[in-house]
């Protein structure tokens, strides 16, 4: 059998129809022709393009090269939108393979002898052919049936916006991977108009996070609902609500209907017409800063309080919302500030047998069992590493598991009082080291030549404390 050329072999043999098997192989599909096209070709440049002497030599002749391509496509060295062809043009030669692998290989040639080099308005030297290969590439673009999607899109429901398209068609495989293939591509016409832009954005858009409430309370709101019996009801503060929740826009008039998150609750006050930030200290305790704080929205000179009520209601916080932050930390055996401590010492476990040179100053104590790691051990009792190397120094960091010797006790929550530095005794002094002069003192120094030449002169420290 006879077989275009660089094409798939078809053998006679598997077919019944000698006949049959000699017409597929010499046309090798019912979009192409036997063997590959021949063009005239173009040249996008010649000797005598402006600037191209800046170029080397083997620069020169490679972008002046000859693309066998249609002729039609010669038109295409500038970015634009490439849709349906005109009647007389022929597609299939257009998207003929030999066609778009012409382009190919002359772009390969100029960036090969040309580098970086660029034009005198700083574009790569390859550019014009950069702009052939994108408008190939949309005009020969087909779905997954192979029919051309130009075709396809051009049967679009004709619409006023893009949010008016029917969603298989703005969904479809055409449409979007045409979008996609042009925001891809600097050489396309994507970034040149907007609406491309939002047509992608409205054809791939992101997933949504489902709504997050702080509280986890929410309400559908019903007739005749304000911010103002809202907030009383659950209450919580009728800003909080508005602030909170887009979906509600007049609080005084709210729309049937509108799913809103509540806000954390609190202790609230409900505003009257006359009430200042001074009135309101004087009835809830608050001074000026509190009410402030508990409530952003009002100014820090309190002088928009009234004004504030006619958008954002009249209950306020008066409380922290949520209610005032409690540490859980264990206050019966630790300490607040460094919670890997423990509060007082306690004995080791009856018949424990200490590792070696463990502390003594120790309010939580545990003996390793076989299969221990330092890992189970510090996150069970929740001391970091340092601390416990420095409490058992037998174990080390390097080493810590193979450190551990199983049946021996181990200290896991040391006092802080454990590496405080233990008070030193005064060393030996005698009275005349403090420079203080005696009443009866008649014509001699404070200290004598033994005294200030004793081999054990007072401290400083014992000074201050014994002399001062």
């Amino acid at each position: 059998m006879v077989s275009p050329l660089n094409g798939v072999p078809t053998l006679g043999k598997p077919n019944r129809n000698g006949f049959a098997s000699s017409i597929l192989a010499w046309l090798g599909g019912s979009k192409n022709v036997t063997g590959q096209r021949t063009f005239e070709g173009y040249r996008v440049h010649t000797e005598k393009t402006l600037d191209i002497d800046r170029f080397p030599e083997a620069c020169q002749n490679a972008p002046t090269a000859l693309i066998r391509c249609d002729n039609y496509t010669e038109e295409w060295t500038t970015a634009s939108y490439h849709g349906v062809l005109p009647r007389e043009v022929d597609l299939e030669s257009v998207c003929d393979k030999g066609c778009a692998q012409a382009i190919s290989d002359w772009r390969s040639a100029v960036d090969t002898y040309c580098g970086n080099a660029t034009w005198h308005n700083g574009a790569a030297a390859g550019v014009l052919g950069s702009f052939v290969s994108q408008g190939i590439n949309e005009t020969c673009q087909t779905d997954k049936s192979g029919n051309y999607c130009n075709d396809i899109i051009n049967k679009f429901t004709v619409v006023n916006s893009i949010d008016k398209m029917p969603t298989n068609e703005l969904c479809s495989d055409c449409y979007v991977g045409r979008l996609k293939m042009m925001q891809a591509s600097p050489f396309s016409y994507y970034n040149r108009n907007s609406f491309f832009k939002s047509a992608l954005k409205q054809a791939v858009k992101q997933p949504s996070e489902p709504a997050f409430c702080l509280s986890e309370v929410t309400y559908t709101t019903k007739a005749g609902d304000t911010c103002d019996s809202l907030a009383t009801k659950y209450s919580v503060s009728s800003a909080a609500i508005i602030m909170g929740n887009p979906g509600i826009i007049n609080c005084t008039n709210i729309v049937e209907g509108v799913d809103i998150c509540l806000p954390l609750q609190c202790k609230t006050f409900t505003l009257e017409k006359d009430d200042s930030c001074m009135t309101v200290a004087a009835a809830t305790g608050l001074d000026q800063g509190d009410i402030c704080s508990l409530n952003p929205w009002v100014h820090p000179l309190c002088n928009n309080l009234q004004d504030g009520t006619q958008t954002l209601g009249q209950v306020i916080f008066i409380t922290p919302p949520g209610g005032k932050y409690k540490h859980d930390v264990n206050t019966t055996n630790s300490d607040l500030t460094y919670s890997e401590y423990a509060g007082k010492a306690v004995s080791p476990p009856s018949g424990a047998t200490l590792a070696d040179k463990t502390i003594k100053d120790c309010g939580r104590w545990y003996t390793v069992q076989k299969g221990d790691n330092c890992a189970i051990v510090l996150v069970q009792y929740h001391i970091s590493l340092p601390l416990f190397i420095q409490a058992n120094p037998s174990v080390s960091e390097g080493n810590c598991t193979t450190n551990l010797v199983p049946g021996r006790t181990y200290c896991v929550g040391p006092t802080k009082e454990a590496f405080a530095a233990k008070p030193q005794p005064v060393p030996p002094f005698h009275r005349f080291g403090c420079f203080a002069g005696e009443a009866d003192t008649k014509n001699r120094t404070v200290l004598t030549l033994a005294e200030a030449q004793h081999v054990k002169p007072m401290s400083i420290t014992a000074c201050q404390s014994f002399c001062l």
